[in-house]
């Protein structure tokens, strides 16, 4: 089999132009410059033969997996497990907030990120104990190119999944609102095509 997998972070969401956040599972629908971000992507993908598209169930997931499938004329289908990690009591907070209120939770989770959640939240390991069971049926039983757009988060641990690293790593990589993940599958694994991609 030889097939892409897109993955695709949402536009930009209303409000975080103008205060830098947390964002986790807070559930704000994207801003017009995220809609335009989107609109684009959306063009991108015309190209593609595209067999499913799937998306998270917060509001700027589905709105992102809603603009692209009208375009390509498809149907998506909604994965609760896909939403973004859970940020607990740190959620809609700013850095400086979080320092003031939670400094020795901060240090901690600046030393071991990957297994320290924030309080009442989640850590990566959790993300991803909850991600990867939801991704592997997918993949196993659906043919064809598979669109997956979620949130920064969900995508880092996804795809540093399927490309076998260390999910230390996630840490390294970067996406950018409306920017997308390639990786091409064959029967030997997966294989990074492009990374944090814009068609703009």
């Amino acid at each position: 089999m030889i097939r892409n997998i897109y993955l695709v972070r949402h536009g930009e969401p209303v409000g975080v132009s103008q205060r830098k956040i947390f964002l986790g599972q807070g559930d704000p629908p994207l801003s017009r410059n995220g809609i335009e971000q989107v609109e684009i992507l959306s063009g991108y993908f015309k190209q593609f033969a595209i067999s499913r598209v799937f998306c998270s169930d917060l509001a700027r997931s589905e709105e992102t997996a809603l603009l692209i499938t009208t375009r390509l004329g498809c149907q998506y289908e909604v994965i609760s497990s896909f939403r973004e990690i859970n940020l607990g009591t740190w959620e809609g907070a700013t850095v400086s907030e979080i320092k003031k209120r939670y400094p020795s939770e901060f240090q901690k989770r600046g030393e071991d990120p990957v297994n320290f959640p924030p309080p009442g939240g989640e850590s990566f390991v959790d993300l991803q104990n909850r991600v990867i069971p939801s991704l592997e049926k997918i993949i196993k039983h659906n043919t064809g190119n598979l669109l997956i757009t979620t949130h920064a988060g969900v995508n880092k641990v996804i795809l540093t999944h399927l490309l076998q690293n260390d999910l230390k790593q996630m840490f390294n990589l970067k996406q950018d609102y409306g920017h997308v993940h390639i990786l091409n599958e064959k029967n030997t694994g997966f294989t990074l095509v492009k990374l944090n991609y814009s068609p703009l």
